[in-house]
């Protein structure tokens, strides 16, 4: 079949939603055209450059299930549209079909689980939705390479937090507090696979141990998406992707509004 590359241009200038569902749905299909190094650079070239130059922003705005996601969130998240409307595409149509859990570290105001969990409902997905983060701050922190410190995002109650989760009646979003090394080995067993690993730690060592422990337990052709690897505060982030996935030869999807894997690689 011809490439489909090129194809993704029409991006620019796409203003009818059923159109631009279509293409997307074929655009996230794994041909072997589209597999270059472990990834389907098709998939990853529209959702990144659709949302930076075409018309993906103001469609997507108007997607039901999109506005009803976001308007649980707009006020609490710390991500910008961009970046939720990446989620919103991999999760309507790069695991499209696939059954399991997702998963966030580094969860803060768990703006971004709440989407990813109402996102999920609302596209049938039985899977839970697990926020894994201290709720006190960032545990520790690495003054060599982490602009970030100790205690940073620390300013929120856990228990209201879980007080809006039950209000908002998100059964599949669970919300787990504690360190990651002590609260994952406990939480693994009951899982299912993993089809969306969403990491925002803003630090080396955090964002190097959700790698490193959550990458068994990914679904195949699943997504890691790493966050702020290319932010001027966090290159402990891009130094812990650098020696775990990049080292390691997964290569990434995209790299706008974030990083984003597939795991296992795909070939």
């Amino acid at each position: 079949m011809d490439h489909l590359l090129p194809k993704v241009k029409m991006l620019k200038d796409v203003s009818d939603a059923s159109v631009l569902h279509e293409a997307l749905t074929e655009f996230h299909q794994d041909f072997p055209s589209s597999l270059v190094k472990g990834r389907n650079v098709v998939a990853g070239t529209a959702r990144a450059w659709g949302l930076q130059f075409g018309e993906l922003d103001k469609i997507l705005e108007n997607d039901p299930v999109y506005q009803a996601a976001f308007k649980l969130v707009e006020e609490e998240t710390l991500l910008l549209p961009p970046y939720l409307k990446n989620f919103f595409m991999i999760l309507k149509y790069g695991i499209k079909n696939r059954e399991g859990d997702i998963i966030e570290f580094g969860s803060y105001r768990c703006g971004t689980a709440i989407f990813l969990a109402k996102v999920a409902r609302e596209l049938g997905y039985t899977g839970t939705v697990y926020a894994l983060d201290t709720f006190e701050g960032i545990p520790k922190a690495n003054a060599a390479i982490d602009f970030h410190m100790k205690g940073d995002f620390r300013e929120l109650s856990f228990k209201a937090l879980g007080e809006v989760i039950r209000e908002l009646g998100l059964t599949n979003l669970v919300l787990v507090k504690g360190l990651f090394e002590e609260t994952l080995p406990k939480l693994l067993p009951t899982m299912k696979k993993v089809v969306l690993t969403h990491i925002d730690c803003d630090v080396d060592a955090s964002t190097r141990y959700a790698i490193l422990a959550i990458e068994k337990q990914m679904d195949a052709q699943g997504y890691i998406i790493v966050d702020d690897v290319a932010a001027p505060s966090c290159l402990g982030v891009m130094q812990a992707v650098e020696e775990t996935l990049q080292k390691r030869g997964f290569h990434a999807e995209q790299a706008y509004p974030h990083f984003v894997y597939r795991v296992p690689k795909i070939f």
